[in-house]
């Protein structure tokens, strides 16, 4: 047997054992997957300025959502709903309300990055790429949150569309 064939199954045999395959696709997001299609060396509109890009906007429309469920919460939990008042210092619902959401905010923030973190240690072969596994997964489970959001709390969607409507 020729040294090419031994060589060929060797490889063969070595890329069956050691890459799984059906585990090594890279999870991007489609809006962060575009960025790789730039390129990475010029001064402007490069790779990078793209991922940072999409990743702040990932962000920023979380904090938006967030904010928009606030004002929502806030125009409409007003007096006299007063809740665990009994020093009469006039806590009400809506504080309420948003001191806890605050508090499960942050506790998603802090799992959704640890959670990230964990999915970028899953490449192997594609170890090089865990930084932007890791971003595209927080753009993903963001896109998620917002969504979240906007399930459990409908109403806040209807006032901003009758709103748009009447600007119109």
């Amino acid at each position: 047997m020729s040294s090419f064939i031994k060589y060929n199954i060797r490889l063969t045999m070595m890329l069956f054992l050691f890459n799984n395959t059906a585990d090594a696709s890279m999870p991007f997001d489609e809006g962060f997957s575009y960025c790789f299609t730039l390129p990475r060396n010029t001064v402007e509109n490069n790779e990078f300025d793209c991922k940072t890009r999409v990743f702040e906007e990932s962000n920023d429309a979380l904090k938006k959502e967030t904010e928009k469920l606030k004002a929502h919460i806030f125009k409409n939990y007003d007096n006299p709903w007063l809740l665990d008042d009994t020093e009469g210092i006039g806590i009400e619902i809506k504080d309420v309300f948003w001191q806890k959401f605050s508090s499960s905010q942050e506790n998603w923030l802090a799992s959704r990055n640890t959670f990230c973190s964990a999915e970028a240690s899953l490449p192997g072969s594609w170890a090089s790429a865990a930084g932007d596994i890791e971003i595209s997964c927080i753009i993903t489970m963001n896109r998620r949150r917002i969504d979240e959001i906007k399930m459990l709390y409908p109403s806040q969607d209807d006032g901003q569309k009758s709103t748009e409507k009447e600007n119109h």
